[in-house]
């Protein structure tokens, strides 16, 4: 009887320890889930609005699109355990739609460039700048060697940007000294048939000055006016202070007439020049949204003119949270502005809103609701771009 009794037991046991165990093996797999959810307003404002981004777990990684419509997931790719790739979906895509001429090349996006035809990749060689040029079309792919504006013993180059202009290829890249000792940023303009130097701006800190300095450009438009647009941010350090004191941080803005070929330091920049504010620019005009006195704002200044606009108070956004400017991203196209958080984590819906950029008035208010799934455990979840083109 004990016998038939301790068999029992260990019977049950065996059920209720294999029901448990196997319970993971038969659930429903739950996959993750994101969707654009209106709370007034009428969504056809967000026509043209689309969220580009990866999903990660330790084992894959899935890039996705989200617009008005849902979600829609494309490729998803295994993991390297010890060696993940954080390519994001503008490079996941080309990968997936030109296999070949993606074969081996960086994971970063500032080495491309695209137009309707062909896509361009610069990369860093002994010698100058590696250029290829893929014709979407027929395959074909064109080489060329970009040389160094100079090239100095023990001086390292890394690509920043990459951009296009009237068939000028335009690169925007750092020197190092022994890979880690920052010397300074420079901005090349190259035609990329001949390969031959067209331009070249240095940026480097003034003489006398300790300290780091960083640019970021990009190209401006504006009826029949182009330029490029170089906002420089110096950080000065304080070398004979005793204790420590935080650096001074000061940012200016240049702007490079593409026609004139002359530059010119834009004056009324004071309140344009807080790094922490996200910005977007538009037709030449510098938005950036500020939180000041409980009102949310949109500030602009034409930068081809070097003109202060009227500053916008957004309607009904007073209880809004502000983080960081990393988690806010504006979009302006016509007369609307688009405003939306992008950082996502799970069950916390992420704000979204329209307003008129002429008078501030809220269009459309939504959010962004997220759930990661329940098996497969996400890692991370981006959007690393966002387009708004109605």
């Amino acid at each position: 009887m004990r016998k038939q009794t301790i068999l029992l037991l260990s019977f049950l046991l065996l059920v209720v320890l294999g029901g448990f165990y196997a319970q993971p093996l038969f659930a429903k797999d739950e996959p993750l889930k994101m969707d654009i959810r209106t709370i007034s307003g009428d969504d056809a404002l967000l026509e043209g609005l689309t969220y580009y981004g990866t999903a990660s777990t330790q084992w894959e990684a899935t890039t996705f699109s989200l617009d008005r419509s849902g979600l829609h997931p494309s490729e998803t790719q295994r993991q390297d355990v010890f060696f993940q790739d954080y390519a994001d979906s503008a490079v996941l895509a080309w990968r997936a739609d030109y296999r070949s001429f993606m074969r081996g090349k960086s994971s970063y996006s500032g080495n491309y460039a695209e137009t309707e035809g062909q896509l361009y990749y610069v990369v860093e060689e002994n010698d100058g700048f590696s250029l290829e040029i893929l014709d979407k079309a027929n395959g074909i792919v064109s080489e060329n060697l970009l040389a160094y504006p100079e090239k100095k013993q023990k001086t390292y180059y890394s690509v920043s940007r990459t951009f296009l202009l009237d068939g000028k290829v335009i690169i925007e890249y750092s020197r190092y000294g022994n890979y880690s000792d920052y010397l300074g940023s420079d901005i090349a303009i190259y035609d990329p048939t001949s390969g031959s130097l067209e331009e070249h701006f240095v940026f480097e800190m003034p003489e006398g000055v300790a300290g780091h300095q960083s640019i970021s450009a990009e190209i401006l438009t504006q009826d029949d006016q182009k330029a490029l647009f170089v906002m420089v941010r110096t950080e000065e350090n304080d070398l004979e202070a005793t204790d420590y004191v935080p650096p001074v941080i000061s940012i200016a803005f240049k702007r490079y007439d593409w026609d004139t070929k002359q530059w010119t330091d834009l004056a009324n920049t004071q309140d344009f020049s807080k790094e922490d504010l996200p910005y977007t620019i538009e037709d030449g005009i510098f938005y950036q949204l500020n939180q000041s006195g409980g009102d949310w704002t949109i500030q602009s200044l034409d930068l081809m003119q070097d003109k202060v606009l009227e500053t916008i108070v957004l309607e009904n956004a007073d209880d809004w949270e502000f983080t960081s400017a990393a988690d806010w991203k504006i979009l302006i196209a016509g007369n609307n502005a688009v405003l939306t958080q992008t950082y996502i984590e799970p069950d916390r819906a992420a704000q979204l809103a329209a307003f008129d950029i002429g008078t501030g008035e809220m269009l459309y208010s939504g959010e962004i609701t997220t759930s990661f799934g329940t098996n497969k455990e996400t890692g991370s979840l981006y959007f690393d771009r966002i387009i708004y083109e109605p």
